[in-house]
């Protein structure tokens, strides 16, 4: 009866755990519209959520642990352009995990 409770608790944790990464996880879709190198960070125009139709502005700011990849294969930095298609996996705008770029 233990042991069972014991796996009880456990996958409990488990899942809490899970659905808390899964909550401070977040997404931006957009077009590159600047990339300073000096500053190791991006800006993305993107329509606005609220269905107002305006465009709004976000700079995130990259760290050496963000994955770049460009039509899937590793990239840097330098290799992006204005006109990039984007898909912004992040925790907060200081904290990039990952960009997926695509040109084409």
């Amino acid at each position: 009866m233990m042991k069972c409770l014991v796996r009880i608790f456990a996958t409990f944790l488990s899942l809490a755990a899970a659905f808390t990464a899964l909550a401070a996880s977040n997404q931006a879709t957009g077009e590159l519209v600047q990339i300073d190198q000096t500053h190791n960070s991006v800006t993305v125009s993107s329509e606005c959520e609220c269905g107002s139709g305006r465009t709004i502005r976000t700079t995130f700011h990259l760290s050496n642990n963000t994955i770049l990849r460009l039509n899937g294969k590793p990239a840097k930095i330098g290799d992006l352009n204005d006109g990039d298609q984007v898909l912004i996996d992040y925790e907060s705008v200081d904290e990039v995990t990952k960009i997926t770029v695509t040109r084409e």
